[in-house]
């Protein structure tokens, strides 16, 4: 042991002030770093596979606020375009009223009535604005249908579409006078009382005739979608769609015509007006 201690500090102070193992030792670390550095690669798959992650982690974060950015855009962008065309139709509506020569109101659409055999609406204008039983209603588009029932801040409103509502019309192209009448499904339009040879065509739209008294002359009101020729001595089948769609409308303008002008009204059903829905129809 003591020759062993002996050589031992020999060796270190050769090392320290000789340097005789230097070279030794640099052969040893030559030949142990491939060793070293395989050792080493269970540590550095740890630390990368753990970067790994967090930079997933880190995009998958930013993903999440960027969509989430995305959708709050989109409701902005959504809202921004509502209100653009609420004010078109707004301006629209001015410009129109303009062109009215009674005195008009515009109103809100509250709801879509239950009744599952008739086709109505009610806006937020009653009896206390001046509405009545009768008045027609109409928007920029065209005419949407007539008031049947109205209470102090309600109204009921019958469209193009209900079977109790019926508009004299003509078209301007041909001349040619009918009667338009709902059909009671939403969404389609009859010409009745066309004359045999009468010429009409798809994409033809029929204006108010003001033979009436209630709308003024020249407002548009159905568009026809269908024609179907009968055979000798019959009436042709026309079917047509409202010019102003439901489903796109949000303000309409009633015209306040007098009373002693306004026909008696559409069929009425004895029933009081529905309470509205959850949510508003638009």
């Amino acid at each position: 042991m003591l020759i062993a201690v002996a050589a031992a500090i020999l060796v270190l102070y050769s090392d320290l002030h000789l340097g005789m193992l230097k070279p030794l030792r640099q052969g040893l670390a030559m030949v142990l770093y491939p060793i070293e550095q395989l050792l080493m690669l269970p540590r550095d798959a740890v630390i990368w596979f753990g970067g790994y992650a967090s930079v997933i982690s880190d995009v998958v974060d930013r993903k999440t606020v960027v969509e989430k950015k995305e959708i709050e855009n989109a409701e902005r962008l959504l809202q921004t375009e509502q209100l653009r065309l609420e004010n078109d139709a707004l301006r629209s509506l001015l410009e129109l009223r303009k062109e009215i020569k009674h005195k008009t109101i515009a109103a809100e659409i509250s709801h879509e009535t239950r009744d599952a055999f008739s086709n109505r609406i009610v806006i937020d204008r009653g009896s206390q604005h001046g509405v009545a039983s009768g008045h027609p209603v109409i928007n920029a588009q065209g005419v949407v249908g007539q008031v049947v029932r109205v209470s102090p801040i309600t109204a009921e409103v019958a469209l193009l579409t209900d079977p109790a509502l019926n508009v004299p019309v003509n078209l301007p192209r041909s001349g040619i006078r009918t009667l338009v009448s709902g059909s009671g499904d939403g969404q389609q339009v009859e010409l009745k009382y066309l004359n045999i040879n009468a010429e009409v065509e798809v994409g033809d739209v029929l204006v108010t005739s003001g033979l009436d008294g209630l709308y003024p002359s020249g407002l548009p009101v159905v568009k026809v979608n269908r024609v179907e020729r009968a055979g000798s001595g019959q009436f042709p089948k026309i079917t047509s769609i409202p010019v102003a769609t439901i489903g796109t409308l949000q303000h309409v303008l009633v015209i306040l015509i007098d009373q002693e002008l306004i026909p008696p009204a559409p069929r009425e059903l004895d029933r009081p007006i529905p309470k509205p829905r959850s949510q508003t129809t638009r």
